[in-house]
């Protein structure tokens, strides 16, 4: 995975979010697939498999920790960072018990989050070059008295 091919998911109910996360994203050359509730969000993580999960709180239906629940379920792996407007540490002491990666405070400036996607790709991309096995040399073509007997 390149960072300048990433895919985010935004799961947000507000319509003005995702768009603004998807024009920023994109000066990145990064493609965001948005959600406006978790169910519509766990939908587009099967079928995208993004590289990182941005999650709200406050959502209707299902809230963000319970969302992030869920999205462990299902990959223990792929980043995931909150964001909410609560600035309660017991807050993100929850979200982060239920297997979120990191956690800001709306409003989030531009700089800080592209840092921290930027961040977690790097990490995650850190983390599969180490789990991935590894490659077998590559044979040459080229043949040689030697070899060809």
């Amino acid at each position: 995975m390149k960072h300048e091919h990433a895919v985010i998911l935004a799961i947000d109910d507000e319509e003005e979010i995702r768009y603004s996360l998807s024009e920023l994203f994109a000066t990145q050359g990064w493609k965001t697939v948005g959600a406006e509730d978790m169910l519509g969000g766990l939908r587009l993580f099967n079928e995208c498999q993004p590289d990182i999960v941005l999650i709200d709180y406050h959502m209707p239906d299902i809230n963000g920790i319970k969302g992030v629940q869920m999205l462990r379920a299902l990959n223990a792996d792929v980043p995931i960072i909150v964001f909410t407007i609560d600035e309660s540490q017991e807050v993100a002491d929850e979200f982060l018990a239920a297997g979120a990666s990191d956690f800001a405070v709306k409003p989030i400036k531009a700089p800080d989050l592209l840092s921290r996607v930027r961040l977690h790709l790097r990490m995650l991309e850190q983390r599969t070059q180490k789990t991935a096995p590894p490659q077998a040399p590559q044979q040459s073509s080229f043949i040689t008295k030697a070899s060809c007997g």
